[in-house]
């Protein structure tokens, strides 16, 4: 029976080869200009955040 399933599939993409490309060709629904990815900084430094023992980049160290 698995043989004979993908002799189906195989005779599907020959007769239908645009079903691989199919959702190739969406539409992009996001704003590839407007994505902003925040990264915490390294070594904590928030309240209730677990600290590494680093200072947090681009701060000064915090004191306890």
């Amino acid at each position: 029976p698995w043989i004979v399933l993908q002799l189906i599939l195989v005779g599907l993409l020959v007769a239908f080869p645009e079903m691989v490309t199919y959702f190739l060709d969406k539409p992009v629904l996001q704003d590839l200009n407007n994505i902003q990815i925040d990264l915490p900084a390294l070594g904590g430094g928030l309240e209730g955040a677990p600290s590494l023992g680093l200072p947090a980049l681009g701060l000064p160290p915090v004191t306890p």
